[in-house]
């Protein structure tokens, strides 16, 4: 039986939520690295021991903030995202992005692929060319996420 359950978690200026379905746990954006105290409070609350999986809606560091420390410290099957080149021209807090700003970001990118990779949760990119709605099988509900593709390369 489907019990989805969407736990809004307050992250002052950033986004993070938890879906909960029949015991199982994913994460939707991960909120800002500032506030991964709060974010490992609700996850041992939660008493979450796997994260079937994270969904980055978009590659700024209010959404993906925490993804380094959870996938560090919990076990988490897979992460979907799209992939990164720095051509949004802005920065999360909304500025022009710069060169520098672009550099720091693709780091980051890089990092958490190779994190995934050593400790072996599946990357699976949603923004494939042929992919116009991509869908996440979360427990028996199917999710379907529509507007995936990077429309700047």
């Amino acid at each position: 039986m489907e019990n989805l359950k969407i736990h809004f978690l307050n992250t002052i200026w950033s986004d993070a939520i938890i879906l909960e379905n029949n015991g199982h746990y994913a994460f939707v954006d991960t909120g800002s690295k500032f506030y991964f105290p709060m974010i490992e409070k609700h996850i041992d609350d939660f008493k979450i021991k796997k994260i079937d999986f994270i969904l980055l809606t978009h590659f700024h560091s209010d959404h993906y903030g925490n993804i380094i420390n959870i996938i560090s410290n919990y076990n988490v099957d897979k992460l979907y995202l799209k992939h990164y080149y720095g051509l949004d021209g802005s920065t999360a807090s909304g500025y022009a992005s710069n060169e520098e700003y672009i550099n720091h970001e693709m780091e980051i990118y890089n990092n958490i692929i190779k994190l995934c990779k050593e400790r072996n949760t599946d990357i699976i990119y949603i923004d494939e060319p042929n992919e116009d709605i991509y869908k996440i099988n979360f427990e028996g509900i199917n999710l379907e996420l529509y507007d995936s593709k990077n429309l700047l390369y």
